[in-house]
C-alpha cells in the first residue's frame, strides 16, 4: 500500500482525536494556567506530526510515544518560565452528595497530600502523576523514566505506601 500524505494526515488526525484530552489533563497538571496548558498541548501535537513518518511502533506504543514529546515540551517550558507547579488544592473534589462532614474530610486529606508532595522526589511524583493523572501503564511510565517496568511498579508502590502513612 502506498502511503500518502493525506494518508498520514488522516492516520494522525485519529491518533490526535484519541489522545488529545489525555495529553491536555496532564500538561494541565503541571502547569498553572489552562492557555499554557493549550500552547503545550499544541506544540506537543505539531511536533508529533512533524516526526509522525518517523514513529515506528516496534519500539513503543502511539501513547508511550506522544507522552515522550509531552514529557520533553513540558520540561523544556519549565526550564525557560521556572520550576511552575500547579497546587493540588486547586482540583475541585465536591461531589453533591457528599455530607460537609466527608467533605472536610476529603478538604482535609487533599491539604495533606498536597504538603507531602513536597516531600517526594521528582521522580516520584512524576510517577504517580503519569499513573494516576494520565492512567499511563508501568510499562509506559517507566520508557517515559528510564526505569524497566518491575522498577516502576516498585516505586510507585512505595510512593503511595509513603503517602499513606503520612496522610492516613
Amino acid at each position: 500500500m502506498i502511503t500518502t500524505k493525506k494518508n498520514l494526515s488522516e492516520q494522525f488526525l485519529q491518533v490526535y482525536d484519541l489522545h488529545v484530552d489525555q495529553i491536555w489533563r496532564y500538561i494541565k497538571a503541571k502547569v498553572a494556567h489552562p492557555q499554557d496548558a493549550e500552547d503545550l498541548t499544541s506544540e506537543v501535537f505539531l511536533r508529533a506530526y512533524k516526526a509522525w513518518d518517523r514513529f515506528n511502533p516496534d519500539k513503543a506504543s502511539v501513547r508511550t510515544w506522544l507522552f515522550t514529546i509531552t514529557h520533553r515540551v513540558v520540561i523544556d517550558w519549565l526550564r525557560k518560565k521556572g520550576d511552575v507547579t500547579v497546587d493540588i488544592q486547586e482540583v475541585q473534589v465536591t461531589d453533591s452528595s457528599e455530607t460537609p462532614e466527608e467533605e472536610a474530610v476529603k478538604r482535609d486529606l487533599i491539604n495533606c497530600l498536597s504538603r507531602n508532595l513536597r516531600r517526594l522526589g521528582h521522580r516520584e511524583v512524576e510517577a504517580l502523576s503519569l499513573r494516576f493523572g494520565s492512567d499511563l501503564t508501568s510499562r509506559e511510565i517507566g520508557t517515559l523514566l528510564g526505569l524497566n517496568e518491575g522498577t516502576t511498579k516498585m516505586m510507585i508502590h512505595r510512593t503511595i505506601k509513603k503517602l499513606r502513612e503520612w496522610c492516613l
